[in-house]
This record gives structure tokens, sequence and C-alpha cells, in this order.
């Protein structure tokens, strides 16, 4: 569901971008690397809860980000992109939330 839902927000993302011939990175941050590696260091519940912990982390700061841009922004287009992909992400982040509580 993440990755599906995820794919489908990346995709309106890039379109609006390409509309506004804004570019769009195609390699990992330096910080996205470092998680990927932290992770690949680790299995089992140990993998589960950092993996979790990280997935968490970055749907806080997207939300952070999209709602501080809907804010500043008049642009139509970018506030319905931003106010259509919101809930999904609180939706994800509320779904973490729990599954790391089961986790415990």
């Amino acid at each position: 569901m993440l990755e599906t839902d995820h794919t489908k927000v990346l995709h309106s993302l890039t379109g609006y971008a390409n509309l506004k011939g804004i570019s769009v990175p195609t390699i990992e941050t330096n910080e996205a690397l470092k998680d990927k590696n932290d992770l690949a260091q680790l299995s089992g519940k140990d993998f589960d809860m950092k993996w979790c912990e990280q997935i968490q982390k970055n749907h806080k700061k997207s939300i952070r980000k999209f709602e501080l841009r809907m804010n500043k922004t008049g642009e139509v287009v970018l506030k319905e992109l931003i106010f259509s992909t919101l809930p999904g992400l609180k939706g994800h982040l509320e779904m973490l939330q729990q599954h790391e509580e089961r986790m415990k």
C-alpha cells in the first residue's frame, strides 16, 4: 500500500514539476543513503523497528513540508495537489504508529 500510494504521489509531483519546468532529483540524498545502509545492517525485529522509525520520521517531515507549502502558495493546482496528498500521508503515519505499537 505504501509503495502504491507513494508511486502515485511521486507521479503527480513529477508531472507538476515538469509542467513548471522544475527539475526532479534522480539520486538519493546522503541522508537516504545513510538510512538505507543502516537498515542493511539489521534483520528481523531490529530491522522492522528501525524501518518503521525511519519511515515515520520521513512522513512527519513530508507532512510538515506539505503543510508549510500549502499555507505559503497561492497557486491553485499546487494547493489541490497538496490537499489531496496530505490525508494519505497522515493515514500512513497513523498506520505506521499502530504497527510500531504492535511490534513492541
